[in-house]
């Protein structure tokens, strides 16, 4: 289940899977299928095993490390793409993983910001995604470099991926801002 959520090093697929799906399948991909490894987590941790019998144990402090690795990994190798959809998916990385933290802090303020950053990442990278689809399917835009001029061309997708972005980040009052404030609590 840590693969279909990208958990570090179970992520390889999704980066290389974005690229060549198309955007509305990527959408889907980010928007509902990455959760549902998150969602089995959660289900398994509290509903099967109980969370008494991880808090503390060497499974929680592995599995935090384990996490960090990937937040690291996903928002570094995010940064170093060329390629617009393989950007956004390293960028889905780093943000399950935020969410899987949450989780594995066996704590309810922890669980309600995994919550809430489920549902405004599912929202959020769904526009980003197809954004991308818009930018690649109208202008043949595949790559990070090829953007230059884009606003202008197309004002109001830029300003919908700007808003996007905004809100990916947590800028105030978006959803995303909300969840990682109950995650860094």
């Amino acid at each position: 289940f840590g693969a279909k959520a990208g958990v570090f090093p179970l992520q390889a697929w999704l980066p290389t899977a974005h690229p060549v799906a198309p955007s509305p399948a990527s959408a889907l991909l980010s928007g509902l299928i990455t959760k549902a490894g998150v969602v089995v987590i959660i289900r398994l941790i509290f509903f099967v095993f109980g969370q008494d019998l991880i808090v503390g144990t060497f499974v929680q402090y592995v599995w935090a490390i384990l996490l960090l690795i990937t937040v690291l990994l996903g928002s570094t190798l995010a940064l170093l793409q060329n390629t617009f959809k393989r950007r956004l998916a390293y960028s889905s990385i780093s943000q399950l993983s935020y969410v899987l933290l949450g989780i594995c802090s066996l704590q309810e303020v922890g669980f309600t910001g995994s919550l809430l950053h489920i549902l405004s990442h599912a929202m959020i990278k769904v526009g980003l995604f197809l954004v991308a689809g818009y930018l690649i399917y109208q202008y043949d835009i595949h790559h990070v470099n090829e953007m230059e001029g884009v606003g202008k061309k197309s004002p109001i997708a830029m300003w919908c991926f700007t808003l996007f972005s905004l809100a990916l980040v947590g800028v105030p009052p978006t959803g995303a801002f909300y969840s990682k404030w109950y995650l860094a609590l």
